[in-house]
């Protein structure tokens, strides 16, 4: 969903943004689901209409590098760190909670909220799924799985399930699939930023 944030970001334009974002995200509480098929990264079929993309990502090696990728997961510094705003600012992405993320460019903002569906901790994997509500440019589910593989390499495996929702992501179809293996990238490249910028601090 495009939104008008206007020319000017002072300090009031900012507070105004944040209302907006604020009186929008509790309307989204109450939301369903825009696609009837949750589960969907979890099957092996994908619904008619519906594409699967899978992309596999190296993080870091070792448990420590693990812990920090999915601490910077789990609290949504993937979404900051790739330049996106995220709303709620504050707080880890648990199941069942609702956010907002976006793209700004100039006076204009691109809204996509979500929901998280899953949350999972084990000892050698753990992961996020959401899924998308009405207003988000897309329908269908993305997930995101942080695994120590038993050489110790950590990697990011990201899964989506999706297909256009909004019209005009429709008409520009080639577009909306570059524009979605853009941020991915831009995702693990978020946590790689985050698990050597952790790694660096405990070296100093």
């Amino acid at each position: 969903m495009l939104w008008w944030r206007g020319f000017s970001q002072n300090s009031v334009q900012q507070h105004r943004w944040r209302e907006r974002l604020q009186r929008y995200h509790a309307r989204l509480v109450s939301e369903q689901l825009n696609y009837a098929e949750p589960g969907m990264t979890e099957r092996d079929d994908v619904p008619r209409g519906y594409r699967r993309t899978l992309r596999r990502e190296r993080l870091g090696n070792g448990e420590p590098n693990f812990r920090q990728a999915w601490a910077a997961l789990s609290a949504g510094h993937m979404h900051r760190g790739s330049g996106l705003g995220l709303y709620p600012d504050q707080g880890a992405l648990d199941s069942g909670s609702t956010f907002l993320s976006y793209a700004a460019w100039g006076p204009l903002a691109l809204l996509n909220p979500c929901r998280v569906i899953t949350v999972f901790e084990e000892p050698l994997r753990a992961g996020i799924t959401y899924g998308t509500l009405p207003g988000h440019v897309l329908r269908g589910e993305e997930e995101f799985v942080v695994e120590l593989e038993t050489g110790g390499t950590v990697w990011l495996t990201t899964t989506t399930v999706s297909k256009p929702a909004a019209i005009y992501a429709r008409l520009c179809a080639p577009l909306t699939r570059w524009a979605q293996a853009y941020v991915a990238t831009r995702f693990a490249r978020a946590l790689q930023a985050a698990v050597h910028a952790e790694a660096e601090n405990h070296h100093e």
